[in-house]
């Protein structure tokens, strides 16, 4: 049986998580707190927390829901392990999926309100329907692709004008004029 060590988590700032995907590891201390208990129709009553996190480097929203968010508590230093960056409305905002955890921690933090990575908004990404793979099949045969312009081919009223076959390797050279025999 092989035993595999593990290794110690690598703890970030604020001021990377616009970087950082899923799975990163944070110290933060919360600053502000707003939480409220929802009933659904079965009867089950769920908190939710909205809070703002902060560190020495910045601060950033937060959302909790079930038992992290009772941790969740003014002043307290929090560590969000396995967390998960989302877009609410194009701002970021830390949360944690089933595989993340929330735990309070013994240590201080100084609190820098001043920059907030969440007050940035972030633009999704526009996709064209129907992607960008070209013409559609068997629709139209003289559909010309967009962004080309075909700049690679010479005009056809330009071939006619030339009295010889088109070359490419001869296409920037000028034309040799003929010459007239003159009847002496």
């Amino acid at each position: 049986m092989s035993t595999t060590e593990l290794k110690k988590p690598e703890f970030i700032q604020v001021k990377d998580l616009d970087k950082a995907r899923s799975g990163y590891n944070v110290y933060v201390k919360v600053v502000k707190v707003d939480s409220e208990d929802h009933q659904y129709s079965d009867g089950k009553t769920v908190r939710f927390a909205k809070a703002t996190l902060s560190d020495e480097t910045g601060s950033v929203q937060g959302f909790f829901k079930g038992e992290t968010a009772l941790l969740i508590t003014k002043d307290v230093v929090i560590a969000i392990r396995n967390g998960v960056k989302r877009f609410n409305k194009g701002h970021i905002c830390l949360e944690i999926d089933p595989f993340g955890r929330v735990t309070t921690e013994k240590l201080e933090i100084k609190v820098n309100e001043e920059v907030n990575i969440s007050e940035k908004f972030y633009e999704k990404p526009s996709f064209q329907k129907g992607g960008q793979r070209g013409p559609p099949r068997g629709r139209n045969q003289n559909f010309q692709r967009r962004g080309r312009n075909n700049s690679y081919r010479r005009p056809q009223n330009d071939r006619q004008q030339n009295d010889r076959p088109y070359n490419r390797n001869n296409r920037n050279q000028p034309r040799e004029e003929k010459e007239e025999l003159s009847a002496e």
